[in-house]
């Protein structure tokens, strides 16, 4: 399989200028301003701990970064299960999302690398588990919980107002 689109070998030097200039309003990729250089990431980087969970094609570790420390959830894809279930475009389209979405209730993906055998997404640690499972347990959440987990505010209602 391929590098992702996203990955740095694929971009050519002047790519990320080009995106980033007005004067090529052809293009709809929104570029951040502060565009960072890509990193190149590699397994020896990190100390992978205890699983986390599993899936269809692979299963995801808390991992810790050697040099600074920083804890984040290591998601390894295995190749072939994704071959065999024809599924490399997908991932190539989410991993294209992912880097580019920034919202406080999605996980991020702090970058991806591969070898010869695996494909590693690094995404944000979640250290309060799935949503799901969360919501599985409870049933259903409160207002007030459901406003916790979301990190939203509840509505405030007007004092006037017959439920309040």
């Amino acid at each position: 399989m391929a590098p992702p689109p996203s990955s740095p070998s694929s971009l050519r030097k002047g790519d990320a200028a080009d995106l980033r200039d007005p004067r090529n309003s052809h293009t709809s990729v929104s570029i951040p301003p502060a565009v960072q250089p890509a990193r190149e990431f590699h397994l020896g980087m990190f100390e992978i701990g205890r699983p986390l969970g599993k899936g269809k094609f692979g299963r995801v570790y808390l991992a810790k970064e050697r040099k600074n420390g920083f804890v984040c959830a290591l998601k390894v894809l295995h190749k072939h299960e994704l071959q065999k279930n024809q599924v490399e475009k997908q991932l190539r389209r989410e991993i294209e999302i992912q880097s580019n979405l920034r919202h406080p209730n999605i996980l991020q993906l702090y970058g991806h690398f591969h070898d010869s055998k695996r494909v590693f997404l690094i995404l944000e640690f979640a250290g309060q588990g799935e949503l799901y499972k969360m919501l599985q347990k409870a049933r259903r959440f409160s207002e007030p919980r459901a406003a916790e987990v979301s990190d939203t505010p509840p509505p405030r209602l007007p004092s006037d107002s017959p439920l309040y």
